[in-house]
């Protein structure tokens, strides 16, 4: 049983070595880009895919609690999309819910907001072509960390826009989850860093 955890926490730290520099430069630009949203009062709405919401809640209960504790924040500063309509259409697609997530973010984006995309493989959902498409139509800045094998991913994303695409070098899902919340959590780190000196300085 040893052996079987030390070669899980090897192959995690194996897979971060692997990623590439921009995984890490972005990272950081993606908590800029997020704590833009939160300190002039705006929010971050947090879209993951089934497998991906835990990550996005957990963004999303960890920030809006240091808000409070911390900052003494008047509102949450990030929601995360109720993706259960998602996990119904991944199950069975001619359910009818293919647009449910997509309509629910459209009703809470107000100017300013940005977005947070965790999602493993977005040819699987519909709600995540049509949400990108949106938020590029209308200027809605996008921090999106999917899988660099996703090809239909690299064709949604933007030249012409401010996205910030984290993409992690995975082999499989598992391997994808495990980066992404290390990826979530780095960028939670940095960007209430960056509240609390932008706090001091005022």
């Amino acid at each position: 049983m040893e052996n079987i955890v030390n070669q899980h926490f090897d192959n995690v730290l194996n897979s971060l070595a692997l990623q590439s520099q921009d995984v890490f430069d972005n990272t950081v630009v993606a908590a800029t880009v997020l704590s833009v949203s939160v300190s002039t009062y705006n929010k971050i709405i947090c879209v993951g895919s089934s497998l991906c919401q835990p990550i996005c809640q957990m963004f999303s209960q960890q920030l809006n609690l240091a808000l409070i504790e911390k900052f003494n924040f008047p509102r949450l500063g990030a929601m995360t999309l109720n993706s259960n309509a998602n996990k119904l259409n991944y199950l069975v697609p001619k359910f009818g819910t293919e647009n449910s997530i997509f309509l629910e973010y459209r009703s809470l984006l107000s100017v300013g907001d940005t977005t947070l995309i965790v999602v493993e493989n977005v040819t699987e959902y519909d709600n995540f072509k049509s949400s990108i498409q949106y938020a590029h139509d209308n200027g809605i800045n996008i921090v999106i960390i999917g899988n660099a094998n996703d090809e239909e991913l690299a064709n949604l994303l933007s030249n012409d826009s401010d996205d910030v695409n984290i993409l992690l070098n995975a082999d499989n899902d598992m391997s994808f989850l495990e980066i992404a919340l290390c990826t979530v959590n780095s960028i939670l780190a940095t960007l209430l860093e960056s509240l609390r000196t932008s706090d001091e300085d005022e």
